[in-house]
């Protein structure tokens, strides 16, 4: 139980976090390039696309955890990163389909916040969870 409660904080941290980065990231690149809506549009893709990624990986992790045998959780959990990566493949290709209307780099940027709000963890941790 507590072991969840820490990994439901930490996911919680992870995904503040992406949300403000990429709030961040608008504001500069639409001071940059000024497309605001295609740019916001796409950011919010890419973040969607990020936080599902982070929510199944939560899962997975939890459910391979909790199973008895070492061999059938590696298993599980490979099947699952498999399906995570096309997952994301394809809702990045859709996105791609849609370029006038979705910034594309902004998409990118929204996904790959995954990767650097893990990097930033151990700082947003304490301002985010100063009170725990």
């Amino acid at each position: 139980m507590e072991q969840s409660k820490e990994s439901m904080i930490i996911m919680k941290t992870l995904l503040i976090t992406m949300a403000a980065l990429m709030a961040i990231e608008c504001v500069f690149s639409c001071i940059i390039w000024g497309n605001m809506l295609k740019f916001i549009l796409g950011g919010t893709y890419g973040l969607l696309i990020g936080c599902g990624f982070i929510l199944h990986m939560y899962r997975s992790i939890d459910i391979s955890l909790d199973m008895m045998e070492e061999s059938r959780a590696k298993k599980y959990y490979i099947k699952q990163y498999v399906l995570r990566m096309f997952a994301v493949a394809a809702f990045l290709a859709i996105g791609m389909r849609l370029h006038n209307y979705l910034s594309v780099i902004a998409m990118f940027m929204g996904v790959m916040n995954i990767k650097l709000s893990v990097y930033l963890y151990p700082l947003t941790n304490r301002y985010i969870n100063k009170g725990r």
